[in-house]
Formats: C-alpha cells, structure tokens, sequence
C-alpha cells in the first residue's frame, strides 16, 4: 500500500512538521477554545494545513479524517491529529504531546507515525512495516508484544482520575494490578506502553469523547507489535461508520483473549452501565493527560 520511498518521505514530512511546532511555540500562540472547551492553536491549525496539503499531494485517493479538518471519508483513509495533547503544548515544560498518524483500510489499520518532536522519537509500525522506535541517534528498537493471556491484567491508569475509577470497579478483582503512569517512566502513547510491556491493559470507557484521530496511529503500531485494540465493550473499531468520534470508548491489550475476559465482554452500553460500572461524579476525560494522549 505505501512504498518504502513513501514511507520514508511521509517521516522525514512528520519530522520537519515536528520542527516548526517547536519554533511556533516559542514565537508565540494564539489560542482559541472550541465548541467542546478544549484549546486550539494558530499552531495546530498550521500544522493540521501543512500535513493536509502534503497528504493530497503525495496520496490524492486517500481520504483525510483530521481534529482539524472536516472530514472526508473514501475506501482508504488518513487519520490525523497535528498536535495530540494541546494543553501540554501550550505549557512548554511539559512534554505530554506528540504528532500522531494513522492510515486506516477499511477498518483495518495498515500503518501508523507517532512522533514526539521535542525528543526527536518516532515510533511506526503496520501491514508493510514492522513496529519500530527510532530513537534521536537513528538508534531502532523492536516493539514486540509479549503475550501470555494468563497472566493477570496490569491494568495502566493514565492519570489519578483513571486509577480512581478503576479501583472502585476491578480494585477487589484479583485478575488486575492496577498501574500508575509514573510507575511505567516517560510519558509515551498509551498503545506503546502496551507494545513495550510495561502494561498489558488500558481501557477507555469515556463514550464519544475520543476521536478515531487519536487511535489509529496507536492501534497501527500495537497491531504491528503483536496487540490488539477494540472499543470497550471488546468489539471492533469502526472507522467507516463516518462518525469522528468513538461512540463505545476504546481498549489496547497484548491479546484478545485478555479482551474476551473483561467481566463485561460483550455486553450492550447500557447492560454495562446497569451491572457493572460504579459512577463518580468525576469527569474522566482529561485531555492534558490523554495518549493518544490520555
């Protein structure tokens, strides 16, 4: 589907894109908040029209789905999120962002960029690429999942929010381990914490609040590691239902057989809302804390 020429070409495009977002931030923002209270950019816009124009002019019979962008679906499509973890972005200091790319199928994943400009770190993977990182020194290292479906869920709670809910729903389970962030080391997307074996669990239940743009990419390079990624409830993503947004949250794993033992496996929205889930008031979604951002 892309060529090694192309492949290259699109990261050495992902790279200088990662460059200017480093410049513009320190030029100055200008930032607006959308319809749904998250902060945009003059940055993300730049970005989000850069990567745009090369995507059409490189790939003209691929659609382009984007944070940004309106959406336009075809047979085969781009998944784009210019700058995923804006707030961190804004701060400076704080270096939970990254630059994801995904190229979806059908609804099957085929090849996926993550990038973290401010440490010149690049994982890929895919149907024609192995799961790679590429380190700042051109450095790579293999992404390989290590499965064993037996051994009990360590489960990666993102932020205090997530570990919170979780330990009030699978906290007497003894099948799951919870696990912090801080305990995994750098921040890095959720689907390579998974991939590199630090965890080998990580669930959103957070219904509609996620944009396929912050998966694909992910689930790209875990499938190509070997993982598996669903939406919560265990059932395939749907990228052509021309819905943006994830309707049923989503899930990466080492192994679908983890997926098939989840209490609620295969259940409606509303069977596990009834029997299962244990509601706070706290709001989950957290996007300056998000992986893909988490």
């Amino acid at each position: 589907m892309l060529s090694d020429s192309q492949i290259q070409e699109l990261i050495s495009q992902i790279k200088t894109l990662g460059e200017l977002s480093l410049l513009l931030r320190k030029k100055g923002l200008d930032i607006e908040i959308k319809e749904d209270s998250s902060p945009v950019t003059n940055v993300d816009k730049v970005i989000n029209e850069r990567a745009i124009e090369f995507l059409h002019s490189k790939f003209p019979s691929f659609g382009i789905v984007s944070e940004e962008l309106d959406k336009e679906w075809k047979d085969i499509n781009w998944f784009v999120d210019p700058i995923n973890g804006t707030k961190a972005y804004l701060k400076g200091k704080n270096e939970n962002w990254n630059m994801l790319f995904g190229l979806v199928e059908g609804n099957s994943p085929i090849f996926g960029a993550i990038y973290y400009p401010y440490a010149n770190k690049l994982q890929v993977g895919g149907s024609m690429i192995e799961a790679v990182e590429i380190q700042e020194s051109g450095t790579k290292h293999k992404l390989r999942v290590e499965k064993n479906p037996e051994f009990k869920s360590m489960l990666l709670c993102p932020s205090d929010n997530w570990y919170m809910a979780w330990n009030r729903e699978l906290g007497n389970n003894p099948e799951y381990e919870l696990v912090k962030y801080d305990q995994v080391g750098e921040w890095e997307d959720t689907s390579v914490v998974i991939a590199k074996n630090k965890a080998n669990l990580l669930m959103n239940k957070n219904w509609g609040a996620w944009g396929t743009w912050d998966i694909a990419a992910g689930h790209a390079v875990l499938s190509a590691a070997g993982g598996v990624t669903t939406d919560f409830l265990g059932n395939d993503i749907d990228y052509l239902s021309g819905q943006s947004m994830l309707p049923h949250g989503f899930n990466y794993a080492d192994s679908i057989e983890r997926i098939r033992r989840l209490p609620w496996y295969g259940v409606s929205k509303e069977e596990y809302e009834g029997k299962f889930e244990i509601k706070d008031e706290s709001n989950l979604r957290d996007k300056e804390s998000k992986s893909t951002l988490f």
